[in-house]
């Protein structure tokens, strides 16, 4: 049993998959974002954005985009696994017209910072490297930052503390986050899984929080 901090899941939210391409920041970061303002807004024109800011999809460059160009509403320009962003027709499509919702990103520094957010309601970006927990058939819990298999981002959107132990997964009083991936609703539960704080530490190397302006 888990004693939530705060538990920021949706009933019914959908959950995003990015199938082959490298989008996973740009889905969580307009996954944090649109949560702040309470409308859906479009992943696809920051990832093309962020081309113009040197390494597409890097965080970085994203955080630029962001901030300077801001998203417009999903509906005007929809993510689809299938885009090929390689061709010469990757370009923000003529019903883009706006409004572009900006917003800075800054870092969470602790385990604690990112536990505290949560409680005063916001979604965090984790931009982290996977371990071999990821790829497990029956994923459900990530407990282990190694051995390092490839960079990727979730957005952590509930936090608590065990109550009692789980197989020797958990433990009574194990500080965790639930995460929000982007490998469709197969993956985990229902596109969700916990982390224990143990897998944090080891795996997560920027924690970030999305501010509306």
């Amino acid at each position: 049993m888990i004693r939530w901090i705060r538990d920021l899941r949706a009933s019914g939210e959908p959950i995003d998959d990015q199938e082959f391409r490298p989008v996973c920041l740009s889905l969580s970061v307009t996954n944090a974002h649109a949560y702040e303002i309470l409308e859906p807004l479009s992943a696809e024109y920051l990832r093309w954005s962020s081309g113009g800011y040197g390494q597409r999809g890097s965080v970085s460059a994203t955080a630029q985009a962001l901030a300077d160009k801001g998203q417009p509403p999903e509906n005007q320009w929809a993510f689809l696994p299938s885009t090929d962003e390689a061709a010469g027709t990757y370009i923000a499509p003529s019903t883009v017209t706006g409004p572009f919702r900006r917003a800075q990103m800054s870092d969470l520094i602790s385990f604690d910072e990112v536990e505290a957010a949560i409680e005063a309601g916001h979604r965090v970006i984790l931009a982290l490297h996977t371990s071999p927990d990821w790829y497990l058939r029956d994923t459900t819990v990530i407990t282990r930052g190694a051995p390092v298999r490839r960079n990727h981002a979730v957005v952590a959107v509930a936090a608590g503390v065990m109550e009692s132990g789980v197989g020797g997964l958990l433990r009574r009083g194990d500080r965790v986050l639930v995460i929000r991936n982007s490998w469709g609703s197969n993956w985990g539960q229902n596109g969700h899984a916990i982390m224990t704080e143990h897998a944090f530490v080891t795996s997560v190397h920027r924690s970030l929080l999305v501010a509306p302006f």
